[in-house]
This record gives C-alpha cells, sequence and structure tokens, in this order.
C-alpha cells in the first residue's frame, strides 16, 4: 500500500490541512499505516500535482494552513486502487529473524525478549479494542464523518466493515500475546503446553 492512499482516505472524509493529518498520523489516527510529517508533505504535493487533490474551496484555515480536499480524479483513483487484488509484500519479520539467531543466548535473554514482544502486543491490543468500543458506541469520529457520505441504508454495512477490521487487529494482537507466552512457558519448563511454538 502507499501512503499516498492512506492519506487520500483521510481527504475523502474531510478536508483537512497537512498538519491536520501528521497530527493525527502521529497519534495513531493512520491505523493501518504509519508516516512522519515530512513523508506527509512529500506525498500531498505529489498528490496536488497528479490532480488527486486540491485546495478546499473555503480557503485557509487559522494558521495559514493550506487544506485539501479529493477531486473527482482522486476518487476514482482511490475506487481503482480499491478494487485491484493485494499484492502482498515479501514477508519481512525482524523480531523471529532475532530470535531464530538467539539460540546461543541465556534463556532469561530470550524470556526478556518475549516479554516485551507480550506486553507490546498487549498495549496494541487495548488500542484496537478502544477503537472497536468507539465503534460499538458510536463515537467513532472518521467513522462517523464517513458515514455523512452515504445514504442511511449502508450505514450498518460500512459500520459492520470498520468494526470488523477493528476486530480483525484484535484478535492478530490476541494470537502475538498467546504465541509469546506459550514460548515463554516453554522456556519455563511448562511441558502442558505441548512442544515448542
Amino acid at each position: 500500500m502507499s501512503l499516498r492512499y492512506a492519506l487520500l482516505g483521510f481527504l475523502i472524509t474531510t478536508p483537512l490541512s497537512g498538519y491536520q493529518l501528521a497530527t493525527r498520523f502521529k497519534s495513531g489516527g493512520g491505523l493501518f499505516w504509519e508516516a512522519v510529517p515530512s513523508q506527509i508533505y512529500r506525498e500531498l504535493a505529489a498528490l496536488e500535482v497528479l490532480g488527486w487533490i486540491a485546495p478546499a474551496p473555503e480557503g485557509l484555515p487559522a494558521r495559514n494552513q493550506r487544506v485539501y480536499e479529493v477531486t473527482s480524479a482522486g476518487a476514482a483513483a482511490m475506487d481503482a486502487w480499491c478494487a485491484e487484488a493485494q499484492d502482498y509484500p515479501p514477508e519481512r519479520d525482524p523480531e523471529r529473524v532475532r530470535l531464530l539467531n538467539m539460540d546461543g543466548a541465556p534463556p532469561a535473554q530470550i524470556r526478556a525478549h518475549l516479554e516485551a514482544h507480550r506486553d507490546h502486543y498487549a498495549d496494541r491490543r487495548r488500542f484496537w479494542q478502544a477503537r472497536c468500543d468507539e465503534v460499538d458506541a458510536g463515537h467513532y469520529a472518521r467513522l462517523n464523518a464517513r458515514l455523512q457520505r452515504y445514504p442511511a441504508e449502508r450505514h450498518a454495512f460500512i459500520i459492520g466493515q470498520v468494526r470488523r477490521l477493528f476486530a480483525g487487529n484484535v484478535r492478530r494482537c490476541e494470537t502475538e500475546i498467546a504465541w509469546a507466552e506459550e514460548f515463554i512457558a516453554w522456556l519455563d519448563g511448562d511441558t502442558s503446553h505441548g512442544p515448542a511454538p
């Protein structure tokens, strides 16, 4: 996936400035894509050259920030991209590579690594569960803004789709947590978990 489509997704929902986009990405609002401000500003400039975004007609907000909105060409590009088959990137998992090469390390070092991995995914699970809870309560602002673009009869489907996307990330996190805990149990000699995961 390209950052440009993540940005288009934001701008299709609501016109925003580069600063607002950078702030949302920094606070986790990018959800499925991370980027730093310099990448965001560079990609906005490229999108404007492509004619996929343009300055919003309402002008500049406070701080003289340029607000962008998606053009019809940008909306068509997003629709075309969404219709493409996903080309999955090659697998790159530095955490697994590190563990694979820790065969000479003492179990305590491996355990500490696994505990950090588990704790990271526990934090991410809380993040994604909070997004699920916001959707369930009708308080997820970005979703509510997107719903305004569609007729009411489409809302239940769109809400269900977003809820399932977020729930999928909860499950991914739970899988990583369970894997780390099983590995730790194996290191600790708990054979009830069977062979090493």
